[in-house]
């Protein structure tokens, strides 16, 4: 008997057939619109992503074009600012250009100075010596006057001091303070004017007035007016002026008036200290 297999293997394929298009469904790929909707996709796909990249490079094209312009502005103001650190190191060495100038004048100055001053001290020196030489001359002049007149009891007063009672005064050509006249008298080898008798005030005030002049008169120490030998002062009202001493405190130098001055009549007053008057010294 003879067998065929034509049938079967119509079958067999028909079978396959049917399996491969049921896994095609399966699987999606004969859905509907299947490969046509891929293809859609993929466009869809493709389009967006150069959309995105034109995007992306007018974006950098655009930050690029900022960046240039942002470098410009930069550019510029480095070159303003090298032009105003420029004009400003040329205004300093300008400066200090003519500071040293300044100086070198100062200097030459100084120099002209010191050199004046030396020539001053020199001529002061001589002035001095000067008035040494004076002082010899005038105590030997004195010294032959009493041989010659027989009065070697009295005493020889420097040139400029005038003599009186056995004591030399001295009224100065320039105003000082009451504590600078003091040192200026002890300087003189003597003190500001100590006037303890009537006779004695009147020689002095004969020429002092009608100028203000310092005595050794003062109550600054103690309180208490006393002479500059410290010996108290014995008031009499009749030797001031009217309604002094007052110890007056509204002249705004400070403090109250601590030293007495004989005034334009002869007659004493207290006075601040700082006053600058002239001055009688005695020795």
């Amino acid at each position: 008997m003879t067998e065929t297999y034509q049938d079967d293997l119509q079958d067999l394929d028909v079978d396959e057939d049917k399996k491969f298009w049921k896994n095609a469904m399966d699987s999606g790929l004969l859905r509907a619109g299947g490969p046509h909707r891929w293809s859609r996709k993929m466009l869809l796909m493709g389009a967006v992503s150069a959309s995105l990249l034109l995007s992306l490079i007018i974006a950098m094209s655009v930050s690029n074009a900022k960046t240039q312009s942002k470098l410009s502005e930069l550019e510029g103001s480095l070159a303003n600012l090298s032009s105003s650190v420029k004009t400003e190191l040329q205004a300093v060495q300008t400066t200090a250009q003519k500071a040293n100038e300044g100086m070198t004048r100062v200097k030459s100055s100084l120099e002209d100075t010191v050199a004046q001053l030396l020539q001053v001290s020199e001529s002061v020196r001589r002035m001095d010596e000067l008035d040494i030489l004076k002082s010899y001359v005038s105590e030997l002049r004195c010294f032959m006057d009493k041989v010659k007149n027989n009065k070697t009891s009295s005493i020889c007063c420097p040139s400029g001091w005038l003599l009186f009672d056995q004591s030399c005064y001295f009224m100065s050509a320039e105003r000082l303070p009451w504590d600078e006249a003091r040192d200026y008298c002890v300087g003189k080898g003597g003190y500001l004017a100590i006037l303890k008798s009537p006779q004695e005030r009147g020689f002095v005030s004969r020429r002092t007035m009608p100028n203000y002049y310092w005595i050794g008169l003062t109550d600054a120490r103690t309180g208490s007016w006393e002479w500059v030998d410290k010996t108290p002062y014995v008031m009499v009202r009749e030797e001031w002026m009217p309604n002094q001493p007052d110890d007056w405190s509204h002249h705004g130098l400070g403090g109250g008036e601590d030293c007495a001055h004989l005034h334009i009549d002869g007659r004493l007053n207290d006075d601040h200290c700082s006053r600058r008057y002239y001055f009688v010294c005695e020795y």
